[in-house]
């Protein structure tokens, strides 16, 4: 199964994201000069870089509260993706966002 997602810095769409298994590429669509893409100017990832980065844009499952705010997004159990997909991906409070293809 292919699941892409889409990387916003600000309101510049910086980078489309492909994920299928476990081999994860990256299509940057900004200029050479400006790199606002979070993998930097690379086109592919390791599979664990991906997972780790999904991680570091939710709070993590031990967080005081998290379990109201699961709630409150409409989620039954913790899910880095159904976070995401529940907040557009803001929520690592910068001015960026990854947002999963519907």
């Amino acid at each position: 199964m292919e699941t892409r997602f889409f990387w916003y810095c600000e309101d510049t769409l910086g980078a489309v994201i492909t994920v299928s298994g476990q081999s994860v590429t990256v299509q940057n669509l900004v200029p050479e000069n400006n790199v606002c893409t979070p993998f930097g100017k690379v086109s592919s990832v390791p599979y664990q870089v991906w997972q780790n980065f999904l991680i570091s844009r939710c709070p993590p499952p031990t967080q005081s509260g998290i379990s109201e705010r699961l709630i409150d997004l409409g989620l039954e159990t913790y899910s880095v993706e159904g976070i995401l997909r529940k907040t557009h991906g803001v929520i690592a409070g910068d001015k960026c966002r990854l947002v999963p293809e519907e």
